[in-house]
């Protein structure tokens, strides 16, 4: 039976209505402004040494107490997605096509739940940083906050995320901690094939980029296979031309990139530049090979990090609510920025939400608030004593 601290449960209500504020109201990435101004208010209301625009829209709430040198460090993300809701919930989006439908709103208002129990209740020794993030969905949020000077800031030994995960074979409430590769790497490239367009009656005055079309389907096809124990990649669109009667200029490849090792990542995207320099020879035409965005790097947990996490979920909530022999997910977390830096500890934890991530229909599972927060206070009170 999961041991949740009275104090935290007794505020589960005012924590579950800054949750539904954030659901009400959703900002994309890096445009977090309403988001980030609420949470700075709070925190400053609270006790915090509050530092914002961190990233562009990121926010840090630092405390002390005690005269330890040592810290703790616990990131939520701020931004919503692109998705129209299509929900009946009387606290549903107010804006058109955005949405909270991965969480990111249950994890602020956990993180805000435990900020202030560490504040008005807690007694330990040393420094908490309580970081709240923009843009982990799209544009690497982490990482601006990184290059904004974040990690001298807020110095930690340890930092650590919680992230619902609504899945059947993880039962509500049960904490996911993987030994070491938590979640793959997350790459886009978009490939232009770049020939002469011409009439399609007359293919021989022109160079139609479907002559090696083929052929590069086939060896991207080819490279997934090689290494499919350790990535998925995943062809997602092909687009070229609109017309019966006109071969296009130009035809465009999407390729979705996952992988379980840095080293294997590296190889892939080596094996896609010689196919494509071949194919371009062969054919003597344009091939252009174009990363999108910002690739995440393998989100690898830190055993010193993870070993802490799974102490603590085995002395207060008992040994059978940590779970650890899940294969690691090929979803992505721009938290694995954060883990090259600091030791880390990813966690993901069972849900009882109807609906999956990234659905129009998905909403947080409330319930889920006082658990997180319980455990950060719990993780707290071992590690700052």
């Amino acid at each position: 039976m999961l041991t949740l601290i009275p104090e935290i449960v007794n505020n589960k209500k005012y924590f579950k209505k800054i949750r539904h504020h954030f659901h009400q109201n959703p900002e994309l990435g890096f445009n977090e402004y309403h988001t980030s101004d609420f949470i700075a208010s709070k925190l400053s209301e609270w006790g915090f040494s509050v530092i914002k625009n961190i990233g562009i829209t990121g926010v840090v709430g630092t405390i002390s107490k005690g005269s330890s040198n040592k810290s703790l460090g616990f990131r939520a993300e701020m931004d919503a997605l692109p998705i129209q809701e299509k929900t009946n919930l009387p606290y549903k989006s107010n804006k058109e096509n955005v949405m909270h439908a991965c969480g990111h709103d249950g994890h602020m208002a956990s993180l805000l739940s435990a900020a202030y129990y560490a504040s008005k209740n807690l007694c330990f020794n040393g420094t908490l940083h309580f970081i709240f993030q923009p843009s982990e969905e799209k544009s690497a949020g982490a990482l601006s906050m990184i290059k904004d000077g974040i990690l001298d800031i807020a110095v930690c030994d340890y930092i650590y995320s919680i992230h619902n995960y609504p899945v059947s074979n993880l039962k509500f409430g049960n904490f996911l901690i993987h030994k070491n590769i938590s979640m793959a790497s997350a790459d886009d490239f978009s490939i232009f094939i770049k020939g002469i367009g011409c009439h399609a009656a007359t293919p021989n005055q022109g160079k139609s980029p479907f002559k090696c079309l083929g052929n590069l389907v086939n060896q991207i096809i080819g490279i997934s296979i090689k290494y499919r124990d350790t990535s998925v990649l995943s062809i997602t669109s092909i687009q070229s031309g609109n017309s019966y009667n006109v071969i296009p200029d130009i035809a465009e490849i999407k390729l979705s990139l996952r992988t379980l090792s840095e080293h294997i990542r590296y190889e892939i995207i080596r094996d896609l530049e010689i196919t494509i320099n071949q194919l371009k020879e062969y054919h003597n035409i344009d091939i252009l090979l174009t990363p999108e965005g910002i690739g995440y790097p393998v989100l690898m947990n830190s055993e010193s990090a993870s070993n802490l996490a799974k102490m603590t979920i085995v002395k207060y909530f008992g040994e059978e609510f940590l779970i650890t022999d899940f294969p690691p997910l090929m979803a992505s977390d721009d938290f694995s920025f954060f883990a090259k830096e600091i030791p880390a500890c990813y966690i993901n934890i069972g849900s009882n939400s109807k609906y999956k991530l990234h659905n129009s229909k998905y909403d947080f599972d409330d319930n889920l608030i006082p658990i997180i927060a319980s455990f950060y206070s719990y993780l707290i009170m071992e590690y700052l004593v």
